[in-house]
């Protein structure tokens, strides 16, 4: 609904005292339906572009590096959507992190990134899946009833130096009378949080200890606030060296605060036990999800 301030309104006056006013009057008749047939005749013709073009999309652009030592790891970043300077941090990437660091890294992850979902999406950002793929490609796509939010959410992923991938993988555009939008882009550990070692390799159990770690996370996620399809489904394991890393998927429904407190739990272990990989699906008023669990041995 549009509010007219009426305290900005002029008053309307009846009737004229006197000729002038009369062709004053005539002659502001004339303007106002000139102008309105000349507005009419454009927005018939802003609402035929429309028809014919379909749903116009209102695009995240790539984020580019100022000009002044382009190309190099330490030139600040500029915003795409709010051209907001985005701090620079060093971090190392996942993957070229020694074992040691990436046991606790993966430890630590899914707890860190979906805490960091709910603390920066503004309150009617409506997901309708989120996916997590390998400790670090995160994709999420919804709809937002207005744009202020719409550019609120893909700020907010920047200043929290998300690498955001450019379009198509990420964008939004006006949908159904709201906005449609989907990201993409690698979430990262701040350096503050993995400090501190939690997975060490002298506390990585041998192979003899599988079943007891898999009885471990199975008590933590029956403690946990989520119902669960069945129980651990095994995968194909990664080995690494020395390292293995048995996999398996679970299958449940929760609320997105109750698939948290799993998370929660599970990070609060000090067994190397890690999620890699997530999909969250919105059913009903809750969640429908599926993870990968990873149990860690020598």
């Amino acid at each position: 609904m549009i509010q007219i301030n009426l305290l900005n309104q002029r008053p309307i006056i009846h009737g004229f005292s006197s000729d002038k006013d009369g062709v004053k009057l005539l002659v502001t008749v004339l303007v106002v339906v000139v102008v309105s047939a000349v507005a009419t005749a454009f927005v018939i013709k802003s609402i035929k572009g429309k028809e014919t073009s379909g749903v116009v999309p209102f695009v995240n652009a790539p984020v580019e590096q100022q000009q002044n030592g382009a190309g190099t790891d330490n030139t600040p970043l500029v915003d795409s959507v709010q051209n907001e300077k985005v701090a620079d941090t060093l971090y190392t990437r996942y993957s070229d992190m020694n074992m040691q660091s990436r046991l606790t890294y993966e430890h630590l992850y899914a707890h860190y990134l979906f805490r960091e979902l709910g603390d920066i999406v503004p309150a009617d950002v409506d997901f309708t899946s989120i996916s997590l793929k390998g400790y670090e490609t995160v994709v999420g796509l919804g709809i937002i009833k207005s744009e202020q939010s719409t550019v609120a959410l893909f700020s907010s992923l920047k200043k929290k130096e998300w690498d955001l991938e450019p379009k198509p993988a990420s964008l939004f555009r006006e949908y159904k009378g709201g906005y449609q939008f989907r990201f993409e882009g690698l979430y990262k550990l701040r350096p503050a949080v993995i400090d501190s070692l939690v997975i060490t390799e002298s506390s990585i159990p041998t192979q003899e200890h599988l079943q007891e770690l898999k009885g471990i996370a199975s008590a933590i996620i029956s403690k946990s606030p989520v119902s669960v399809n069945g129980g651990l489904e095994a995968i194909d394991p990664l080995i690494e060296g020395k390292y293995h890393h048995y996999q398996y998927a679970i299958h449940g429904q929760s609320s997105f605060s109750q698939f948290k407190e799993l998370l929660k739990n599970l990070k609060n272990s000090t067994s190397p036990i890690s999620i890699s990989d997530a999909e969250l699906n919105a059913s009903g008023a809750g969640l429908s999800w599926k993870v990968v669990l990873r149990i860690t041995v020598l």
